[in-house]
């Protein structure tokens, strides 16, 4: 098999991978979906922030974008617990 055929052996197995994810019914946390792609969770940050998908609030939190949350790409969930060590505020 050459390297070609390797790579795009490769790019199915991933291409499986997100339509799976992508058509769930559950969700996944982004550090579940990094292990999932078999890729670190910061690599996976990193290029949602490149992709213009996410961003870091003022806290320096990874939040989705407001349109990506609309057309179901993402789901924010917000901890009733401690946050960084702080109470959170219910809101």
């Amino acid at each position: 098999m050459d390297a070609q055929q390797a790579r795009l052996l490769a790019q199915q197995l991933a291409v499986k991978f997100v339509d799976r994810y992508t058509s769930s019914e559950t969700c996944l946390s982004l550090s579940n979906s990094a292990k999932g792609l078999s890729i670190p969770p910061m690599t996976l940050n990193r290029s949602r922030e490149e992709d213009r998908s996410t961003f870091r609030n003022q806290r320096k939190v990874l939040e989705p974008y407001a349109d990506f949350i609309q057309r179901g790409f993402f789901v924010v969930s917000y901890p009733t617990g401690l946050c960084a060590g702080r109470r959170c505020r219910p809101e």
